[in-house]
Parts: structure tokens; sequence; C-alpha cells
């Protein structure tokens, strides 16, 4: 299950996992944003979170630094969440 999120006009899915550990990780991935090799982007935080919570926020965080420093993206700012099933 991905989670649709948009910043600056560009969307951005979220993807939660749970490791055996307990532990959350999310995975971003930018479809509007391509790179040579792989036509759009993907990435994770480098760590791993307590809640399902922190880790889509630093997901999204990171994604946002990504648009930010590529200056893709035109609209306002801001956070719409979409869950897809």
């Amino acid at each position: 299950m991905a989670d649709t999120c948009y910043y600056k006009g560009t969307k951005i899915l979220l993807v939660l996992r749970r490791n055996a550990r307990g532990k959350w990780a999310c995975q971003f991935t930018i479809p509007g944003l391509t790179v040579p090799a792989a036509g759009k982007y993907e990435g994770h935080p480098p760590k791993e979170y307590e809640t399902e919570l922190e880790a889509e926020t630093a997901a999204f965080e990171r994604s946002k630094k990504i648009l930010d420093a590529s200056h893709q993206g035109t609209g306002e700012s801001g956070f719409l969440r979409k869950q897809h099933g």
C-alpha cells in the first residue's frame, strides 16, 4: 500500500514497511523527477524508526529536500495524503 503526497505540485509516493525487529522504514518515489538510468527517483531515509509516522515524515522531508535541490515542481508547498490499496 502506498500513500501519495504532493510537494510544490510534484507527486511523491511513500511506502511503509516494518522489519523483523519491529522498526519502521519508508521508501519514497518521485515519479516526476527523472534520473538518467532509472527514469524516476527512489530513496529512503538512512535509518529505521519506532513509529510509522516518524518513518513517513522522515521520507517526506528527505524527498522535499531532493525536490528543492533539483528545482523541480511549481505551485504551493504542502502535504496532501491519499492512500492507495
